[in-house]
């Protein structure tokens, strides 16, 4: 399952910010398919396990303390079984008590850390139906019997998810449309069907046969069908990929001419190379390698988008701004670089890391000292974390 990374982390204070201004609109798509879903709700199996943890502290008179004391036995627990993270991936504070096992076994290993989370994981609780919303611990009916399908052991994994347990917890996000009574359990239970089938599916078709391939799925009009949704997001993600592409190569020139650069992007928009959406997920290293990944993934975008706009797509309309830049850099690649510079100042305001000045690329005071050609990845964003969840429960064979 592809990821989608509209996302890049600041160079200065290595949180998720948004270089180019493209977050507003990915936001706008996130909350449409998966409004209940962030990117730190990563793993199934600790909705079950706070149900579980609830009923073991209904009489507790601090229940929020008791679910901490339970998670944090949990992260020690994971710590001690899998001596990898990579294992086991995204148990909140197992890191930490990592490193204060190599002294010692931690006798309270919940006040390792400070970010709890069932914080991360409540939101999704009480949208679910599986916690009481005016209550800061209270299980729902629902909640009571996820709690009673949770087979904790001595040492419980979150990977290992028991078949009944997995059952009831693909039903409960949508996974499987069967037996969900809600109007909204059965919306979701398409838009994930749709995610899992139709993504890769309509990246690998011209853009008029995935266009009529997305017309053909049940739904009304294309605001109301996860698979418009989809097919939309996908087409955002080609232009935000190929300018986060773009973006990464002017990096490598800072405090350097820009006519290296210029000299890749000419290169490889007279190539004119096509990307299949793998391609599309590759993590370039060298200025040729981000300058063809760039190129390849606009002149995609340029090729969808102009197919989407024989659609009415009404609130699904996407930004132009993104796909004018686009158009600029198959036609003149030193102005694309102007524009694309003085896009990341209109994003950022004051905070801008880089400037073009004469024809060289030069760091602002924003940007601080840090490296900003290795310093400045992308970040994964709400989807990947559906991955991770599909992976948990059976739904996908490995992680997004």
């Amino acid at each position: 399952m592809g990821t989608f990374a509209w996302v890049q982390a600041d160079p200065s204070r290595e949180i998720a910010v948004d270089a180019l201004g493209l977050a507003a609109q990915a936001d706008f798509f996130a909350d449409l398919l998966l409004p209940e879903i962030s990117v730190l709700t990563r793993r199934a199996r600790y909705l079950s396990f706070f149900c579980w943890a609830a009923q073991r502290a209904r009489k507790e008179k601090d229940r929020i303390a008791a679910l901490r004391r339970a998670e944090g036995k949990l992260a020690l627990a994971e710590a001690e079984r899998h001596e990898r993270g990579d294992e086991c991936p995204a148990v909140v504070g197992r890191s930490r008590i990592a490193s204060a096992l190599k002294t010692g076994r931690p006798a309270r290993p919940e006040l390792l850390y400070s970010t709890t989370a069932f914080s991360q994981y409540r939101p999704l609780l009480r949208a679910l139906g599986l916690f009481d919303r005016r209550a800061p611990a209270e299980l729902t009916d629902d909640g009571l019997a996820v709690a009673r399908m949770y087979t904790g052991t001595a040492r419980p994994c979150l990977s290992e998810v028991p078949g009944r347990e997995a059952a009831l917890l693909r039903k409960r996000l949508g996974f499987d449309r069967r037996g969900n009574a809600s109007e909204s359990m059965a919306r979701r239970a398409h838009t994930l069907e749709t995610l899992g089938r139709r993504v890769r599916d309509l990246a690998g078709l011209s853009p008029g046969v995935a266009l009529a391939t997305a017309a053909k799925l049940p739904g009304g009009a294309p605001s109301d069908d996860p698979a418009w949704v989809l097919h939309c997001a996908q087409v955002w993600e080609w232009v935000s990929t190929g300018l986060k592409h773009a973006f990464s190569a002017t990096l490598t020139r800072v405090d350097k001419s820009i006519g290296p650069l210029v000299n890749a992007l000419e290169k490889a928009r007279k190539a004119r190379a096509r990307l299949s959406f793998e391609e599309l997920e590759t993590a370039p290293s060298e200025l040729d390698e981000r300058a063809s990944l760039a190129m390849g993934a606009l002149r995609g975008a340029l090729r969808l988008e102009a197919a989407l706009r024989t659609v009415d797509l009404g609130q699904l309309a996407l930004d132009p701004r993104p796909f004018e830049l686009a158009k600029l850099a198959t036609e003149d690649v030193r102005e694309f670089v102007r524009e694309l510079l003085r896009h990341h100042a209109d994003a950022k305001g004051g905070d801008a890391w880089i400037e073009l000045n004469g024809a060289r690329i030069e760091r602002l005071p924003a940007a601080g000292t840090k490296n900003l050609e290795t310093g400045v990845g992308f970040h994964p964003y709400r989807l990947a974390a559906l991955g991770q969840l599909a992976v948990d429960l059976g739904v996908a064979g490995g992680s997004s």
